[in-house]
């Protein structure tokens, strides 16, 4: 079940994770949840790559093993104790891009690859 008035957002974004957000579901169902489960969708929302499943007590999940410089479709579902699921809103998510850095150190090149 689609809940319209639940939050999801997302920040602290890097070359492999996110950091997803959202409003304590209990406070929007008044029922208790087990679990929620963070759902990355590829950028048409069409497959799964990646899902991570966190304490019904949680507010924020760190999703790690991204793409770098990649778009997601990012969803929450909460399960409440009568094991009826509820289905946040997309909220669309880029990763950071990956980058060389010059360093020049006592006449010497150090190149570091940053993903």
């Amino acid at each position: 079940m689609l809940v319209p008035n639940w939050n999801v957002t997302v920040e602290n974004t890097t070359t492999r994770s996110i950091k997803v957000n959202w409003k304590n579901l209990t406070l929007v169902i008044n029922k208790m949840v087990l679990y929620y489960i963070v759902q990355m969708r590829n950028q048409n929302g069409s497959d799964v790559l990646n899902a991570l499943v966190v304490n019904g007590s949680a507010t924020y999940a760190d999703v790690a093993g991204l793409s770098p410089y990649t778009e997601y479709q990012v969803s929450v579902v909460g399960v409440s104790s009568d094991g009826q699921p509820y289905k946040s809103s997309n909220v669309t998510a880029l990763t950071q891009e990956g980058g060389i850095v010059f360093l020049f150190v006592m006449h010497q090149y150090h190149i570091m690859y940053f993903v």
